[in-house]
């Protein structure tokens, strides 16, 4: 976000997991994972990462004496969640004196909501319901697909695994699941894929109940026992790469479709960061604001009204 707002000069430091753009390696890092990962299985950083949560702990060091030597102006920060950054308020205590702590806090549409009940003066809001079938969006996913395609060869099959739900959120009405197989056709179409080349699926499922199928286990079981020798697996859902794509995917569906005697499996990057991603979140976004950016200014000083009745 700094790099993109042109501020890249400016930044005297950042956190340890910061690795792009290019321009900030090299940067003072200010931050240090408290847990080596590089000496546990994923099993046991899970654990430790439970452990620490539940007993209040950051799971993020701060190197204060090198945050007051940097002498920031402001310090940009997020309180996404406990796994993801030092959490706001011990930042908050290694801030160096008359430095401004900025963090980007996100809240649920719950949190909306509660804000709404609560004020009386309310702002102007507008949702975007979904982008599911955005032509810049399935632009971006299959530009990815080509270019990755074009440096490792082509797949004899295509997964395209998306975050399942429970299947009784269809009985209520959740039209998640119906928008899930359209981006995958679209996706298909623009990437000129016979109906026998591709195939969607729902991963994530925990609990008894049952959930929107088929599961992407059971896919990539059933076509290592197939004879399959080339799975590729994109997940269109996730814009952004996370534990569901990089562990639940990449390590434990790998596992499934080779120990079943599947050949080379591929997961592919999520859009992340890619230009045409951000583009088209950013065309998604002018069009649904497209009304209030044009809007004339309102008067600044509001209108005046008695709330007696003159005696």
């Amino acid at each position: 976000m700094i790099a993109q707002l042109g501020m890249i000069d400016s930044l005297v430091g950042v956190s340890d997991e910061c690795r792009w753009p290019s321009e900030v390696v090299g940067k003072p890092i200010v931050t240090a994972a408290r847990i080596d990962p590089s000496t546990l299985s994923n099993l046991e950083i899970d654990q430790a990462v439970r452990d620490s949560l539940d007993a209040g702990a950051s799971l993020y060091s701060v190197d204060a004496e090198l945050l007051d030597a940097l002498e920031p102006d402001l310090i940009v920060t997020q309180d996404l969640c406990a796994v993801c950054a030092v959490s706001s308020g011990e930042l908050a205590d290694a801030c160096p004196a008359g430095t401004t702590m900025l963090s980007l806090d996100p809240r649920t549409l719950d949190q909306v909501a509660e804000f709404m009940l609560e004020t009386r003066n309310l702002p102007e809001i507008r949702l975007v319901k979904h982008f599911h079938d955005h032509p810049a969006y399935l632009d971006a996913l299959a530009g990815l697909v080509r270019e990755y395609w074009r440096q490792s060869g082509r797949p004899d099959k295509l997964v395209m695994s998306f975050h399942g739900l429970p299947r009784y959120t269809v009985a209520r009405g959740d039209p998640y699941c119906q928008e899930c197989h359209e981006t995958a056709r679209l996706l298909a179409e623009r990437l000129e894929l016979p109906a026998d080349a591709w195939q969607t699926a729902f991963q994530s499922r925990f609990g008894r109940t049952e959930w929107i199928g088929p599961y992407t286990e059971s896919i990539l079981s059933a076509y290592a026992l197939q004879g399959v020798q080339r799975v590729d697996v994109v997940c269109p859902g996730f814009v952004a790469d996370c534990l569901e794509t990089l562990e639940e995917i990449g390590i434990e569906g790998k596992k499934v479709f080779l120990d079943a005697g599947g050949g080379q499996f591929h997961l592919l990057p999520c859009l992340n960061e890619r230009d045409e991603w951000i583009q088209a979140l950013a065309d998604i976004a002018r069009q649904h604001a497209g009304e209030w950016l044009s809007k004339p200014g309102r008067p600044s000083k509001p209108l005046e009204i008695p709330l007696e009745s003159p005696s």
